[in-house]
């Protein structure tokens, strides 16, 4: 068999891996601006994900190479056909129900939990005294008209029927109708939208979580709002850093957080397995186009196995290491400790911006999209806009199989933002330091490079020192930035970025 021969079969057979497992994404048309609606406005990355599969190393790279293999995505996360939830969960997982065995109203003004009986016209008041008195049934669409409800508090304890549960709950929240907290604690299949969780302390040491999901599946909190406060503006150093926990996500299979606001949080959303191998700590978590704007520590932290991040938009973080606040302040976190690994995240089409407004209190340098402890496998970075005046744009310590492709990082104030694949960290109980394997990186403007170690391999990555003269905007007086490509920049149509 010829060596020429043997390189053709190796190419055809890269080109066949590829097709069969990439699905990929289309770049928007829309400019960026800072305080994005989600709701109205395209995001990188939105629609669907490329048409065609990732050129294999072969074709672009002429240097010798190993065989790196294609990501592998998950396939597009289908719309629910529930009317009026119009909602979204990771691939594979299940989707609300489209019918329910009953509908009942919850009416804080006007209701009563003693003499309703549920009707729209003698409606319950509160749906926390509905739960606690365990009235609940799996398959009710329970409709929360304006008001408070109280706390929801659903335990495998002291709801177990709802623990088996084979038919959906949907907790369908109205304009104003207000959750002090959820806790779900062993459940399944619940679908909550439209409300508000706010009304329990702002500042509790950083401990409490307005929405928390353990050890449940078949989640889906959507379409709804979070604010321990509605206005931060007089806010003090400590009321920044003992401030709430949006959502925490912990254990949990199936969870999706989709179409959410989040203001005025310690930390934004968490999806966190404690388990250390693949599959155990298999999350299928999806939170995509929440706006998380005002936050203290992560926009997002991502410790476990498949998770898909796409299309949030992350924005002004609070607090820096220099006045007192210890953590680093990431957009979107990942690390595994104790020698777990995790498997399979996707960060597609998000957001990052550290500020909108350079003159406000508290800014704080923010890291974009980090993983710097520990060992994730099958990274995928694609089609993110990252603003921020730190140096780590998107770094990924010694991953294992990674593509990291059509991003724009800039730094408002023109310091060396980077994309960065180093060695790992040295292992805290052996000391070893791995190298990152199979690795793309390429097509994103940078303001740098960082270190590519391993056998990463680096094509089409442009560095822009001079963002005035290469983006349509760029207003470090006002934080305003349109990332589209001036037809006057010697990089137009080159390719990279995520426009």
């Amino acid at each position: 068999m010829s060596l020429k021969f043997v390189r053709m079969l190796k190419i055809a057979t890269c080109i066949i891996f590829n097709l069969i497992f990439v699905i990929s994404f289309q770049n928007c048309a829309k400019p960026f601006k800072s305080q994005v609606d989600i709701n109205s406005e395209q995001l990188p990355g939105s629609g669907s994900l490329p048409s065609t599969a990732p050129t294999p190393p072969s074709q672009y790279y002429s240097g010798s190479l190993p065989n790196i293999p294609a990501p592998v995505y998950p396939s597009a996360a289908v719309p629910s056909t529930l009317a009026g939830s119009g909602v979204e969960v990771y691939p594979g997982c299940e989707l609300p129900q489209s019918s329910y065995l009953r509908t009942l109203y919850f009416d804080p003004v006007n209701g009563n939990d003693i003499s309703g009986n549920g009707t729209v016209s003698n409606p319950y008041a509160k749906l926390s005294t509905f739960i606690s008195s365990k009235l609940i049934k799996e398959g009710d669409h329970l409709i929360l008209l304006k008001g408070d409800h109280g706390l929801i508090n659903a335990s495998a304890g002291n709801l177990p029927a709802m623990a088996q549960a084979k038919s959906w709950i949907w907790i369908d929240g109205q304009p104003g109708s207000i959750l002090r907290q959820i806790s779900l604690q062993g459940m399944v299949r619940w679908l909550i939208t439209g409300v508000d969780v706010t009304g329990v302390s702002a500042t509790q040491g950083g401990s409490v979580d307005e929405v928390a999901v353990t050890n449940s599946s078949n989640i889906v909190f959507a379409k709804s709002k979070i604010y321990p406060a509605a206005d931060s503006s007089s806010w003090s150093f400590s009321d920044w850093m003992l401030v709430n926990t949006a959502i925490f996500s912990r254990n949990s299979q199936c969870t999706s957080f989709y179409q959410n606001v989040i203001r005025n949080v310690r930390f934004g959303i968490i999806m966190e397995s404690s388990l250390a191998t693949y599959p155990s700590n298999s999350l299928k978590s999806l939170a995509k186009l929440n706006i998380i704007d005002g936050f203290s520590a992560d926009g997002m932290r991502v410790i476990g196995s498949d998770i898909f991040v796409q299309r949030n938009l992350i924005q002004n973080v609070y607090l820096s290491e220099t006045i007192g606040d210890a953590n680093h302040d990431d957009g979107i976190q990942g690390y595994a400790l104790n020698g777990s690994v995790f498997v399979n995240l996707y960060v597609d089409g998000n957001i990052i911006q550290e500020s909108t407004d350079p003159n406000r209190a508290f800014n704080s340098e923010l890291q974009g999209v980090g993983i710097f402890d520990g060992l994730y496998k099958n990274v995928v970075a694609v089609n993110n806009v990252i603003i921020a005046s730190t140096y780590h744009g998107i770094s990924l310590f010694g991953i294992e199989g990674g593509l990291v492709e059509h991003n724009t990082l800039a730094s408002p104030i023109n310091r060396s933002f980077w994309i960065s694949v180093p060695n790992s960290k040295p292992d805290p109980l052996t000391g070893v330091i791995t190298p990152p394997k199979n690795v793309v990186v390429k097509n994103n403007i940078v303001a740098a490079m960082g270190t590519l170690d391993g056998n990463t391999v680096s094509t089409n990555n442009v560095i822009v020192t001079n963002e005035v003269l290469n983006f349509v905007k760029f207003d470090v007086s006002t934080y305003v930035f349109d990332f589209h490509l001036l037809p006057s920049s010697p990089i137009y149509r080159s390719g990279a970025g995520a426009y």
